[in-house]
């Protein structure tokens, strides 16, 4: 069985519009364990163990956004869902080549599926990274 490792090197504040790389791997066959439907068009994408993203999969959004790195934790409330997330660091190994880590902290975030915003807040009561 054939496994696809995916590294992409993030932006600093840990956005990625991520719909085209999703599309290439759907339609070239290659995917993660699956998707899992969350709320109003919004799916966790399960691509490794390292690699768990919330995404947009509705197609009224133009600019959607994806939150990337590790999602570790996420509820729903009402449109909104709240999220806790390990952030990546990619950095070039002892070889040159391009390879990442997981930073030691856990950043928090709020999506709002009505608007198709993106808000990092103080710590969440009842999420937690790993």
């Amino acid at each position: 069985m054939a496994s696809l490792i995916l590294k992409i090197s993030f932006g600093s504040n840990g956005l990625l519009r991520l719909g085209p790389i999703l599309f290439l791997l759907f339609i070239t066959g290659c995917k993660g364990d699956g998707a899992t439907s969350i709320i109003n068009g919004y799916q966790i994408v399960y691509i490794s163990n390292d690699s768990i993203l919330i995404d947009y999969a509705g197609a009224d959004n133009k600019d959607k956004v994806t939150l990337e790195a590790r999602i570790d934790a996420y509820k729903v409330e009402g449109d909104k869902i709240l999220v806790a997330r390990t952030p990546q660091e990619v950095y070039k190994n002892e070889r040159g080549n391009s390879d990442y880590r997981m930073l030691p902290t856990c950043e928090y975030w709020i999506i709002d599926t009505k608007k198709h915003t993106l808000n990092k807040v103080n710590p969440i009561n009842d999420l937690h990274c790993r």
